[in-house]
């Protein structure tokens, strides 16, 4: 089968690998003249500098992207599970880590090696240093220790407040994650598997009923902690004012599972995936802008057709009304253009 990706950002990569390790086809079409959408960087007089985001969390699902092999079936959901559980770090009540799981993750630099494609990456210390018009700067360490001296000498925060919501969030991540981010909650069936049928008895715990901030405000003395768990909301590009308090479950993903970087930097994300993409047999249109698809229906199918190429593109839909997703693609043969493809939330901000 033959299929074209519009977009080289991670979603892009994301697709096209997973695409061509079926054994398929594939042509991704970039307006730009280099790989990585929002992840980019700049070089000058002998000095490089990454543009973009800065924050890398879930590194996990690059290593499988990159651990790929053409022909190779998609079992991604159940590896992120399990892989995303293996690195987690659960705090407990008394503030201390189990770093049993934790333990390869926190020594020392990772390597995910595909063919003659190395990438490297560690696990920060501190994911951000915050500061406050009041002057306040404190480090939010990894280390429960270090993180319980950073809150206590800097703020008036009680400290059991930050374990407390740190563990709630660990708590709505592994209940809902399977379905919200792993998976299509679009879909009524993935609302039946196993893993997700208890997701209807802990609904009074989601939080979906009041907002992020109205949690925070509640549960936090210290305005300035308040502000700092609001900031949560931002990886979706979400208002913590209007967001539902659902969403405070990110900080699972940042704090104990933990946030990490490229040893090369985070343009180093999008070139592996790239070189992964070519060395899979992904063949890249760079400078290729495609400005208008052109729908007509007929007989079933739809025909496309961009101004840019002027080439006849046609997509078939199955069962016209479901979604093209990965997990239907078996269902489709001819020319399929997909732009925003359904892909494993890498998180990277």
């Amino acid at each position: 089968m033959k299929v074209a990706v519009i977009g080289s950002g991670v979603a892009g990569l994301a697709t096209a690998i997973r695409v061509a390790a079926r054994g398929d086809s594939v042509t991704l079409f970039e307006k730009n003249g280099i790989p990585g959408g929002k992840i980019s960087q700049i070089r000058d007089k002998g000095y490089r500098f990454d543009t973009g985001p800065s924050l890398f969390t879930l590194p996990n699902l690059v290593d499988e992207l990159l651990s790929m092999k053409s022909n190779q079936v998609d079992h991604s959901a159940n590896a992120n599970d399990n892989t995303v559980n293996a690195m987690s770090q659960s705090v407990d009540s008394n503030g201390q880590s189990d770093k049993a799981n934790s333990q390869a993750i926190n020594s020392d630099v990772q390597t995910s090696l595909s063919g003659k494609n190395s990438f490297k990456y560690f696990r920060l210390e501190n994911s951000c240093r915050y500061f406050y018009p009041d002057g306040t700067v404190f480090d939010f360490f990894q280390d429960t220790q270090k993180l319980r001296e950073q809150i206590e000498n800097n703020t008036d925060e009680n400290f059991e407040n930050i374990l407390k919501r740190l563990n709630q969030s660990e708590f709505i991540y592994n209940l809902t994650s399977d379905l919200f981010i792993f998976n299509s909650f679009h879909r009524f069936s993935n609302f039946l598997k196993e893993e997700n049928r208890s997701i209807p008895l802990h609904l009074h715990k989601l939080g979906f009923h009041r907002t992020m901030h109205s949690a925070n405000k509640s549960l936090f003395k210290d305005k300035r902690i308040v502000q700092l768990f609001d900031r949560y909301a931002t990886y979706n590009g979400s208002s913590p004012y209007k967001a539902p308090a659902t969403l405070n479950m990110i900080s699972h993903l940042e704090h104990n599972i933990g946030a990490f970087f490229p040893e090369k930097g985070i343009y180093s994300i999008a070139d592996s995936l790239y070189k992964k993409g070519v060395e899979l047999g992904v063949n890249f249109e760079f400078n290729s802008l495609v400005t208008e698809v052109i729908v007509e229906k007929f007989k079933g199918t739809r025909e496309k057709k961009t101004k840019s190429t002027q080439e006849k593109i046609i997509i078939i839909i199955p069962k016209m009304k479901t979604p093209v997703t990965l997990e239907n693609l078996g269902e489709v043969s001819g020319l399929l253009v997909l732009g925003l493809m359904a892909f494993q939330n890498t998180s990277i901000m």
